[in-house]
């Protein structure tokens, strides 16, 4: 198997676990508690391995190391669930700056039309997050958002 292929499956079975995470916070109201956190967690420890598995490939040329690289960056950043937003970390996981871009302006103006809402912030921290973590330009106001909301955040 070539690395390209082995990246690539490495990618989906990635892609296949935000899936997951984001199908279950969708059914999260209406599943048990206890199965909802047990599935939660059984679906980080799929990440974990995964992370482990990144580890044991760390051979190839500098695009392998590069992709691997972003993929274990995304795979961190689920486990400590600096994204709670499955939809965000998959989109940062796909170095999709412009993507996140888009989902940040759908919140902007989600957010004129209503009153003040904890999961629009905390989305929008979190796409903030995630274009710095890509090296991407941001603005002074999303500087200033990113500041409260990392001294407001509670992970």
């Amino acid at each position: 198997m070539s690395d390209e292929t082995l990246i690539k499956n490495l990618q989906q079975q990635l892609q296949r676990l935000f899936d997951q995470l984001g199908d279950l916070e969708e059914s999260r109201s209406v599943m048990a508690i206890e199965e909802y956190e047990a599935m939660k967690a059984d679906t980080f420890e799929q990440l974990k391995e995964l992370g482990q598995s990144l580890e044991k490939f760390k051979s190839g040329d500098n695009t392998s190391l590069d992709q691997i690289a972003a993929t274990k960056l995304a795979i961190r950043s689920a486990i400590s669930q600096a994204f709670q937003t499955p939809e965000i970390i998959s989109l940062f996981a796909k170095r999709d700056p412009t993507s996140l871009r888009q989902k940040l302006t759908q919140l902007e103006n989600d957010q004129k039309r209503r009153q003040e809402d904890t999961t629009i912030q905390r989305q929008k921290g979190e796409i903030i997050l995630a274009l710095k973590a890509l090296n991407e330009t941001i603005t002074e106001k999303e500087s200033e958002f990113l500041k409260n909301f990392e001294s407001n955040r509670q992970i």
